[in-house]
């Protein structure tokens, strides 16, 4: 597949936890590189009513990586651009003839980052 204006993204994937031999051992945060392309989310005002709290800004990314939000996986996937952080929040998959996945990435606020 071949998106327009395709850039490379860095994604920061959460670690998972697993439990061996009685203990809880937590591996460390992957960081990806995907390519993909990001918009700003005009419809801010609708994704504040949805989240409940007040969205500072939001992008659409599209890709043919699967992205993790917190319903998928329980961490949802960061992604770093332009000196911010989003969190995924929606992940929509596309099988048309450009197969391809849409996400929903929301910016986190200063004080969620790590």
């Amino acid at each position: 597949m071949r998106l327009l204006k395709a850039m490379k993204i860095e994604v920061m994937r959460p670690g998972s936890s697993e439990v061996i031999r009685g203990e809880v051992v937590e591996s460390e945060a992957e960081r990806l590189l995907i390519r993909g392309n990001l918009q700003p989310e005009r419809n801010i005002k609708l994704m504040r009513e949805v989240y409940g709290e007040r969205v500072e800004g939001a992008i659409k990314v599209y890709t043919k990586t699967k992205l993790r939000s917190s319903s998928d996986s329980g961490e949802a996937d960061r992604i770093l651009y332009d000196d911010n952080e989003y969190e995924v929040s929606e992940i929509r998959k596309y099988d048309t003839m450009i197969p391809h996945y849409k996400a929903i990435a929301i910016r986190m606020k200063d004080d969620h980052r790590d």
